[in-house]
């Protein structure tokens, strides 16, 4: 059961409330979002040369010896063509976790969007995700943050971490609580969440994790 709070401690026993923030989730399941990128063609997005490296580029060989005929797709057209089709070089144009179910939510609690600190999800009584941001925890889950999922996000050169998490709360959303923990120092936001991360060892935190 979701308690109203919960404490986490550092190895000297300094000890850090979050407080439980309530999240509106909805329009939940939502798959092949990416199919709705179409701001460009295929042909654009494989060819075209821009002052940074265009990820895409990799993929103009293959793409004008077998798909010539799709060039001029919108993008997100073209992919889940492929999709459709059973042809795997769809997920080549998608990060790993750009292909899932997502969902939409956002914070309740107008008083905590303008601060900055630490957050956890927490499962049952199990804390499965610490995080931080020194932003603000408006822009941190909604708007284009953890919240929603455009359809860049779901490309390789979009959001991996966004959709990973979106769609980790969308599977957990009849189960999930989100909690703050609300701090004003940046040095300190960053240094507390390793700790914690090291010390509790949180299964969504797979880039920290100690095992």
């Amino acid at each position: 059961m979701l308690t109203d709070f919960i404490t986490l401690k550092l190895n000297d026993n300094t000890s850090f409330k979050f407080l439980r923030s309530e999240i509106n989730i909805s329009k939940r399941d939502q798959t092949n979002v990416f199919a709705r990128k179409n701001g460009k063609t295929l042909l654009t997005t494989v060819s075209e040369v821009k002052q940074t490296h265009n990820k895409y580029k990799k993929f103009e060989n293959i793409v004008m010896e077998r798909y010539s005929d799709y060039l001029s797709f919108p993008l997100g057209d073209f992919v889940l063509h492929l999709k459709n089709s059973g042809d795997t070089f769809y997920r080549s144009f998608l990060n790993k976790y750009g292909d899932l179910a997502y969902c939409k939510f956002s914070l309740v609690d107008k008083s905590i969007k303008p601060l900055k600190g630490l957050y956890a999800y927490v499962l049952g009584d199990t804390v499965v995700y610490i995080g931080l941001t020194v932003d603000t925890f408006d822009r941190r889950f909604n708007g284009q943050g953890y919240g929603t999922i455009s359809p860049k996000n779901c490309y390789i050169d979009g959001q991996l971490s966004n959709c990973r998490m979106n769609s980790m709360v969308n599977d957990s959303a009849d189960m999930i609580g989100l909690y703050v923990c609300p701090l004003i120092d940046d040095d300190e936001i960053v240094r507390v969440e390793r700790q914690l991360i090291g010390l509790y060892n949180p299964q969504w935190n797979t880039a920290l994790r100690t095992n």
